[in-house]
């Protein structure tokens, strides 16, 4: 008979063993995402698109080593991602998850795990000692980058897939934010960091930004140049409502915002210290019309002790960007140096990763 010490024993015993397991995953961690990243620049789930292939028709379209791509197929198909036929060795075809890799259109989430599991952000993360000991962004200056910006210009791959993040983060949290906020109720609104601007087309389509008189995008002048030369090429969709304009305009150089009744700002904020933060804020309250309101679409991290992609998300910033997540705490201790008060804050439920907070002039 076991006596309840050596059951507890037992358990103590299995629960090591786990833990030492866990860890040891997450060491090798990195094998799982490069090994991803690897994937993605062959194109592998592209060419699985119609039919099974052997590992010797992959290697000879893409002209690589037979053996050592069997091997890293072989890997992934162990996590999901590919399925190496049962009866025939070195036969791969598309699983479950891997077809979802397919496509990476304008709007596709799959764009943001091509950005994640580039190489250069890969190797962002061997600097995060020097991040840490230096207290400043190591990322991208210690792989001979100025600032993720350059990596963005020099790679547009890279540059297209996070610009197409951001689009399909506004897509997935549209609804959210349209289900809480009416913005019939503002004559302008400027969206600062817009991107492509799909925020504010979207809030133009909506029944609650009928009444809008003018939807103003506002983005590095890079971002806008993209723009014009995406829509010239036939990729800006439909005709843009006429009330949507865009300008070209730098945060921190350019004087002024132009003048609106509301100030929009979605995952902006997290890329930038609050010294920056605070930078924005004052030039919005020199442009804000009385009475007017700010939307901060951003990550609220919580709570402690508990897996939640903002924190991880913070390391990436801090790293690439010298930005920062923030807790509801470290939120308002940057509002309370501000011009602004805040208004609520709104932890959305039905959100993936948004909070909004609203602020207006204190």
């Amino acid at each position: 008979m076991i006596s309840n010490s050596d059951y507890d024993e037992n358990l103590l015993k299995q629960q090591e063993i786990q833990d030492k397991n866990f860890l040891i995953d997450i060491a090798i961690g990195y094998t799982k995402s490069v090994a991803l990243s690897c994937a993605l620049k062959f194109k592998i789930p592209q060419l699985l698109e119609d039919k099974s292939k052997s590992c010797k028709e992959l290697s000879e379209v893409l002209n690589v080593n037979c053996d050592n791509l069997y091997r890293l197929l072989r890997t992934l198909s162990t996590i999901g991602i590919f399925i190496e036929d049962e009866l025939e060795d070195g036969v791969f075809r598309n699983s479950r998850l891997s077809k979802l890799l397919i496509s990476s259109t304008s709007d596709s989430w799959v764009n943001n795990v091509y950005l994640q599991s580039h190489p250069n952000v890969i190797q962002s993360f061997m600097y995060l000692d020097k991040t840490i000991e230096s207290g400043t962004s190591q990322g991208m200056t210690s792989q001979g980058f100025s600032s993720a910006w350059e990596l963005f210009e020099k790679d547009k791959q890279l540059k297209a897939h996070f610009h197409n993040t951001m689009t399909s983060f506004t897509s997935d949290e549209i609804k959210t934010i349209l289900n809480n906020i009416d913005f019939n109720q503002y004559k302008t609104i400027v969206d600062l960091g817009g991107s492509s601007g799909e925020l504010l087309k979207s809030i133009a389509k909506s029944p609650r930004g009928k009444f809008v008189e003018s939807f103003i995008n506002l983005d590095l002048p890079l971002v806008i140049n993209q723009n014009k030369i995406n829509n010239q090429n036939g990729g800006g969709g439909e005709e843009f409502d006429k009330r949507y304009t865009e300008v070209a305009s730098d945060f921190f150089i350019d004087s002024d915002y132009p003048s609106a009744n509301c100030y929009t700002l979605k995952f902006i904020f997290h890329m930038f210290d609050d010294d920056k933060v605070l930078s924005i804020l004052n030039k919005i309250a020199k442009s804000i019309k009385p009475n007017g309101k700010v939307y901060v679409f951003d990550h609220i991290v919580q709570p402690k002790n508990q897996p939640s992609a903002p924190f991880y998300f913070d390391l990436q910033m801090v790293l690439n960007f010298n930005g920062k997540e923030r807790s509801q705490k470290e939120w308002r201790n940057v509002f309370e140096r501000s011009p602004f008060k805040i208004d609520t804050i709104l932890i959305l439920s039905d959100s993936k990763r948004m909070s909004v907070i609203e602020l207006s002039l204190a």
